[in-house]
């Protein structure tokens, strides 16, 4: 859990969502297929998740993951109230980059992506308005815990590839009876490699995968 608090390089990322932000997902309702990003989008999207929790010793990052199809197909369809939102944000991360000389994000050298997320996080974007500012300090938060949700939820909504997320955290899968044994300290739980799909689940942001 560690690895999906912090930025590469040490930048913590914790903290509350925005009261708005909140309440625009819990409320928003839809069903819809991947699609709702840009080629472009998705390219700053993904260099900002593989500096937010990055492929490891211990595992594959949020990206290696499919942490970004995840956020896509939620954005095309239960989040799609925050998709103008997110595209704004992104926006934002991209002006930042020319700001800095970058032509992209995506390109940025990686030592300059995680100085710009720091920027962000402390409320210091370069090339943007004070409001701008904010309001991309506030969104990281949302950013970090939708890839929180895609690193670890049911891989049958796009995220949590081959059950990286999972196998971090030493989850062993959906367990529909725990014998006495199992349940015993220390006790070594054998993975089932099952999930919600397996018994007929289906993800309410699209098709399963």
């Amino acid at each position: 859990m560690k690895r999906a608090g912090v930025v590469a390089g040490g930048v913590a990322l914790l903290g509350s969502l925005p009261a708005a932000m909140s309440q625009a997902a819990a409320g928003a309702k839809g069903v819809g297929a991947p699609g709702a990003l840009t080629a472009p989008e998705m390219a700053t999207l993904e260099g900002l998740l593989a500096q937010l929790l990055p492929k490891d010793s211990l595992g594959p990052g949020a990206v290696e993951a499919g942490v970004p199809d995840y956020i896509d197909r939620a954005l095309a369809g239960s989040y799609k109230m925050l998709l103008p939102a997110y595209k704004s944000f992104l926006s934002t991360i991209e002006k930042a980059a020319e700001a800095t000389g970058g032509s992209s994000f995506a390109v940025m050298p990686q030592d300059a992506q995680i100085k710009l997320i720091e920027a962000v996080e402390s409320g210091k974007t370069p090339g943007v308005t004070a409001a701008a500012k904010t309001e991309a300090e506030g969104f990281l938060q949302l950013v970090l815990e939708h890839m929180r949700e895609g690193m670890f939820g049911d891989p049958m909504y796009g995220g949590n590839r081959d059950l990286a997320g999972w196998s971090l955290l030493g989850y062993p899968g959906i367990q529909l009876a725990v014998t006495e044994q199992l349940q015993e300290v220390d006790a070594k739980v054998p993975p089932t490699q099952m999930t919600a799909k397996n018994y007929g689940g289906e993800p309410y942001n699209g098709t399963p995968v």
